[in-house]
Order: C-alpha cells, then structure tokens, then sequence
C-alpha cells in the first residue's frame, strides 16, 4: 500500500475490519507482490479478507507496526475529521514516517 495510488484516493485501513481490495501484481528483483489499485489499472486479484496487520516501511526496509493506515486525503492533510497521524501498535505513540510504503497483511476468506 502507498504511493500515488493510495494518497490519491486509498481508504483509511484498520486492525480487524474487513476490506475488500482491487490489486495488480508487481515484479521486482525481490519477487512478486500485490499492489492497490483505483486508476484503471487491470485488476489482477481482488483481495478481500481481515486485516491481521499493517507496517509503516522505512527506506532503510525497516518496519514499525501501526495501529491503522489513515486513508489518503489524512495522510496528505486533507480530511476534516481525520488528522492522518499514524500510531505505534503498542505504545500508541505518534509514529514519524516520511515514507510512502505501507505493508498491510490480509487473513483471505
């Protein structure tokens, strides 16, 4: 999750809630992974399930576990009622990230 597509028009994603999720496939040097999609894109797998996790990615490929993904219009500041801010799954502590790449783990129906 991220990038464009999501600060574009991507929905806020939480902990528990089901979703459903057109995505494409991705291949890079490191494999294969599924990337959402609203543009227009050929959808290659609607994902639908509960999410079990959600990971902010560094550059550096670490990662930090959140609470929720706000939806793109928070993250860019845009959303009335929701402020974007991205909390640490224990602590609940404001999480700083200037990244864009988000990993979110869906357990499929």
């Amino acid at each position: 999750m991220g990038g464009w597509e999501h600060e574009c028009c991507g929905p806020a994603i939480e902990r528990g809630r089901s979703i459903a999720l057109g995505c494409v496939r991705r291949d890079d040097a490191t494999g294969s992974r599924l990337v959402e999609t609203h543009h227009g894109d050929d959808v290659d797998l609607l994902v639908e399930g509960r999410v079990i996790d959600i990971v902010a990615v560094r550059p550096d490929g670490a990662v930090e576990a959140i609470r929720r993904l706000p939806g793109g219009e928070a993250l860019r500041g845009l959303h009335e009622s929701d402020d974007g801010r991205l909390e640490h799954l224990r602590t609940g502590r404001r999480v700083r990230y200037s990244g864009e790449e988000f990993r979110v783990t869906v357990r499929s129906r």
